[in-house]
């Protein structure tokens, strides 16, 4: 029990310096708590914003901030993501500059495209670079890898290492394993008529598509063994805070109606709303209840998305604990845009694939 209250409060503090940093505000953290720094990092660290907590760390009153060592600690691990953001930037000037030379344009997604959105772009954790070269896939395989790549997601990308960099060239925006993907990819499609070339020489999505791209992405993680994160939800919320002008809120239903996402982008949006604490209220169709909002912000919290159950019990006992948990997290599947068989299989495919073997 005691660990899991200190779960509680390191979740209750991680999310006020979250807010602090991506919102330019002073963080506000209630006066005498304990708080433990390491166990702090590490749910920091599961959800890929270090950097943003220790810049909110360092702006708390002298008596509210940890120790030096853990200044320490923290300063070199804020550092190692800063460190990654200045090489992407470095390799993705390289790779623009050969699309340029090779009359290609390189539309960029998620990642280290979504650092301009925040006060501090560096702050920002980026893993890989997502490109999409719209008819120039191929010949993009060719020029950075050299035609040694392999295909990963359904053959949607191309994955391959460039300058010490992994590097995804999709060549779809998005999965297209089902008729509810294929609506949103033919959208998402239409709106490359639209993109905006950056100051830094790549193309980005416009506000509306970006965010559509967003919500799908963040619900492949939220679908799979690889959870959602606060970072994905932060994303979103600030493609749209940054871009409010620039969304209308009834092309943006009949959008959502259209491809048939109502209801998922509700639940991210609530998601959203109770993370940085703004209001999206112009947005809201009222279709989803708060409880499964308050589940999904859970499940994130707890790292709740998946479940490892040993391969040496009984074979009974294993399909129990996998119903259990499917039944569950049932809530979830009613959001995905996926059949319900696929979400089946992947609460017992680990079971049939170690039968298999």
């Amino acid at each position: 029990m005691q660990e899991k209250n200190s779960r509680e409060l390191c979740w209750y503090v991680m999310m006020e310096l979250v807010r602090g940093a991506v919102l330019g505000n002073r963080p506000q953290i209630q006066e005498g708590l304990s708080i433990d720094w390491d166990l702090l990092m590490d749910v920091a660290s599961e959800q890929g914003v270090i950097p943003w907590v220790w810049d909110s760390i360092v702006k708390l009153p002298s008596e509210q901030q940890p120790s030096r060592l853990y200044k320490l600690n923290w300063g070199l691990s804020a550092q190692e993501g800063i460190s990654s953001y200045y090489r992407q930037k470095e390799v993705l000037k390289q790779m623009i500059d050969i699309c340029n030379q090779n009359d290609i344009r390189l539309l960029l997604l998620k990642g280290i495209g979504l650092s301009r959105l925040y006060p501090n772009p560096i702050l920002r954790v980026c893993g890989d670079i997502d490109i999409f070269l719209f008819d120039d896939y191929a010949k993009g395989n060719s020029l950075f890898c050299e035609g040694k790549y392999v295909f990963g997601d359904g053959d949607k990308h191309a994955n391959f290492l460039y300058q010490g960099i992994i590097i995804e060239n999709h060549l779809t925006l998005i999965n297209t394993n089902t008729s509810q993907q294929r609506r949103v990819e033919k959208y998402l499609e239409s709106s490359l008529k639209d993109v905006e070339l950056s100051d830094d020489g790549y193309y980005i999505l416009s506000p509306l598509a970006n965010l559509i791209f967003l919500l799908m992405h963040s619900l492949s993680h939220m679908e799979s063994q690889i959870c959602l994160t606060i970072r994905n939800v932060v994303d979103f919320g600030m493609v749209l805070q940054k871009n409010r002008e620039r969304i209308n809120a009834i092309e943006c239903r009949r959008v959502l109606s259209q491809i048939k996402m109502n209801k998922q982008f509700e639940l991210l949006l609530s998601m959203t709303e109770e993370v940085l604490g703004v209001d999206f209220t112009e947005y809201h169709e009222g279709l989803v209840p708060r409880e499964d909002v308050q589940k999904a912000l859970k499940m994130i919290a707890d790292k709740d998305a998946s479940i490892d159950v040993p391969f040496d019990l009984p074979l009974i006992k294993q399909i129990r604990l996998r119903s259990a948990y499917y039944n569950k997290m049932k809530w979830k599947y009613n959001y995905i845009p996926f059949s319900r068989l696929n979400s089946f299989v992947q609460v017992y495919k680990p079971i049939i694939s170690h039968f298999i073997k």
